[in-house]
């Protein structure tokens, strides 16, 4: 389905697999701001369920309420949420509270300026195997990053859990996967800058953490 720009005011229930592009699809959300398909109302914005596994959300803009993506029952296996700027939120971005392997959330912008709590991004306690996190740009929520759970994060048959190439900055705490949620993965490339807090936190297991930046944070860069 292709959604052309303009402003939708709407409340969304994604039950099928589908691929819905905006007017943005396959553009990088960092630092973009223009001619955007907007969903823009109060409450949730779009609720995934049973059968929207392998469903592509690409290139919209994600405007107020209180949830902005989030799911109601699973799973929700090789779900991707690309290209998509998420703004005026006061709970969550994103927040997926039902198992799914390999999800790939890629290349997104996430402002939590309106943010009050919770994380910006958040994995609640079922099964994330193969979880991608990539290249998003997270700032000025409270936790841009949360995954909540034990060991739930972990390998799935194709691939290892991955966090690359995001800036999370001007947070609370810019990532906290979890006092035993993630393991057998590799956080890479990252930037962590001027988080209030922590810029990551957490406690993994067999997990290789290279490459990353750690610039500012207000406590400890990697705690």
């Amino acid at each position: 389905i292709n959604v052309a720009a303009g402003n939708f005011p709407e409340n969304l229930t994604l039950g099928k697999s589908l691929t819905l592009e905006g007017a943005q699809a396959g553009v990088d959300a960092c630092g973009r701001a223009a001619n955007e398909s907007v969903i823009a109302t109060s409450g949730t914005l779009l609720t995934l369920q049973t059968g929207s596994a392998d469903s592509i959300i690409d290139g919209f803009t994600f405007s107020g309420g209180s949830l902005q993506i989030t799911s109601s029952t699973g799973p929700i296996d090789n779900l991707q949420i690309m290209n998509n700027r998420f703004i005026g939120f006061t709970g969550n971005a994103v927040f997926l509270n039902d198992s799914g392997v390999d999800i790939t959330i890629s290349q997104n912008s996430v402002d939590g300026t309106s943010q009050v709590g919770g994380g910006a991004i958040h994995l609640d306690q079922d099964n994330f195997d193969g979880f991608h996190l990539t290249d998003n740009c997270v700032s000025n929520g409270v936790t841009g990053y949360f995954v909540d759970g034990t060991r739930n994060v972990g390998s799935s048959i194709n691939r290892s859990p991955l966090i690359s190439g995001n800036i999370f900055e001007n947070n609370v705490t810019g990532a906290n996967i979890g006092r035993k949620a993630i393991e057998d993965g590799e956080i890479s490339g990252n930037k962590f800058s001027t988080n209030d807090f922590d810029g990551l936190q957490g406690g993994p297991k067999d997990l290789m953490i290279t490459g990353n930046s750690f610039t500012g944070d207000g406590r400890s860069g990697l705690a």
